[in-house]
């Protein structure tokens, strides 16, 4: 039977070993609750932008861009920027309006920049 004296390091070892992990793991989770917020948010966004295009009645492209723009930022996380793709440019009735939200994540910990995407698409008219 081992005497108590030589197990007395072997839970601090043993914590100094398990402990990194754990933490690596808090931050992962943290990590991607930041970016699927992000991706909710550009999601958000391009719905936002479909539906102010569908029910705009704009014959302007630049116009109806602006005002689904300013519409969709107002619902998203403050200091990104967006850049918003629109397949047909306007809205014809009875049609379908998509709009791509694209953004460059930085600044998350050890990862590298990278990009998410956000789709909306709604039916033009109503």
């Amino acid at each position: 039977m081992k005497s108590k004296k030589s197990e007395q390091g072997a839970a601090a070892v043993e914590f100094a070993l398990v402990v990194p992990m754990l933490m690596a793991i808090v931050f992962a989770i943290i990590v991607f609750g930041q970016v699927f917020t992000m991706q909710i948010a550009l999601t958000q966004a391009g719905r936002a932008a479909a539906r102010s295009m569908a029910i705009s009645a704009e014959t302007n492209a630049a116009t109806a861009h602006s005002a689904a723009e300013n519409l969709a930022n107002a619902n998203t996380m403050g200091g990104s920027t967006f850049h918003y793709s629109y397949s047909p440019q306007l809205c014809a009735p009875k049609s379908a309006v998509t709009v791509t939200v694209t953004t460059t994540v930085t600044g998350l910990g050890l990862l590298p920049p990278f990009n998410l995407t956000g789709v909306g698409s709604m039916q033009c008219g109503g």
